[in-house]
């Protein structure tokens, strides 16, 4: 997340990025079972409050809409889960027992300081952070905290409340943890369990048979992609290919046509971003994720013409 200031706006600025941070407190997989459709129609009906647009994203992206996906989602993102509601509740009510019926109960001092680091943990962060659902991962610096206080709450109620919340508070701990262990696209277990229904499966099958298809079997590959792209399909296509990767970098305001210039006999692999606009006169092969050119595993292959050779 890149930082940048609210520019005169610093009110407006933490107000809407703490509500959009609150709304993903409710995403459905963070919750136990049987309280993702209460969140769910909670945060739908809150995200109506939250303008169309604004200038605290990350990279002006609508904060509508990337809500409403990571709420829609079928499977967990692991980039987008959050602590969930119920340890918002238990920190909650240890901050208010803290503060008033609590107050001089053992340890009260030290989860007020707690709570005081957290509140300015919040502020700084969404003051000076451009809003996007994986900005949630940085609240992993408070969980401790967080954890402290629910915890401090939980020991001051009777034996039979504290054992009863205890197990409830570890039961949904434990079901939400390895709901996103085990479900999310991008975990380990998946692939190993269900690899044909992983989704990298699907779009490395895919393009290695596409590779396969660009005219000449042995014809050079040269890969120029954006950071922490997936590079393994480009080294794991059948017949003899020499693959080389090409910085990003030595393109900038080049055309496709002046980039595979340099090396006539390659396909250049590169994002349908790449040379969006400003492509000349290249033979050009596409393959596009479920038919969607913005999306990350979508791809575009370009190479010089042969005389006499068609588009």
């Amino acid at each position: 997340m890149h930082h940048q200031g609210g520019e005169g706006q610093w009110g407006l600025k933490v107000t809407l990025n703490l509500a959009s941070s609150f709304i993903q407190v409710l995403e459905p997989h963070s919750q136990p079972p049987g309280m993702d459709h209460l969140t769910v129609a909670a945060s739908t009906w809150l995200i109506k409050e939250l303008p169309v647009s604004d200038p605290f994203t990350f990279e002006q992206g609508d904060r509508r809409s990337m809500l409403l996906s990571l709420l829609t989602r079928r499977t967990p993102d692991a980039d987008g889960t959050t602590f969930g509601l119920v340890l918002t509740v238990l920190v909650l009510a240890g901050g208010v027992a803290a503060f008033t019926i609590c107050r001089l109960r053992q340890g009260a001092a030290e989860i007020r300081w707690s709570l005081a680091g957290v509140g300015l943990f919040l502020v700084f962060f969404h003051a000076m952070q451009q809003w996007h659902p994986y900005g949630f991962r940085y609240f992993i610096l408070i969980a401790p905290w967080l954890g402290l206080v629910a915890a401090w709450w939980l020991e001051g109620l009777s034996r039979g409340a504290r054992r009863a919340a205890w197990i409830a508070a570890l039961l949904s701990a434990t079901l939400v943890g390895a709901h996103t262990l085990t479900q999310t696209h991008n975990a380990a277990w998946p692939m190993v369990a269900r690899p044909d229904k992983s989704i990298y499966s699907y779009v490395f099958r895919a393009w290695r048979s596409w590779l396969q298809e660009l005219d000449t079997a042995g014809r050079p590959l040269e890969v120029t992609l954006p950071f922490n792209r997936e590079l393994a399909p480009f080294y794991r296509i059948e017949g003899p290919r020499t693959v080389s990767l090409v910085e990003t970098e030595t393109l900038q305001g080049l055309s496709a046509e002046q980039a595979v210039a340099r090396n006539p006999q390659a396909w250049l692999i590169t994002t349908p971003q790449q040379f969006a606009g400003n492509e000349g006169h290249v033979l050009r092969r596409t393959w596009f994720f479920q038919g969607d050119e913005t999306s990350v595993y979508s791809l575009v292959a370009y190479r010089a013409k042969i005389a006499g050779e068609g588009p």
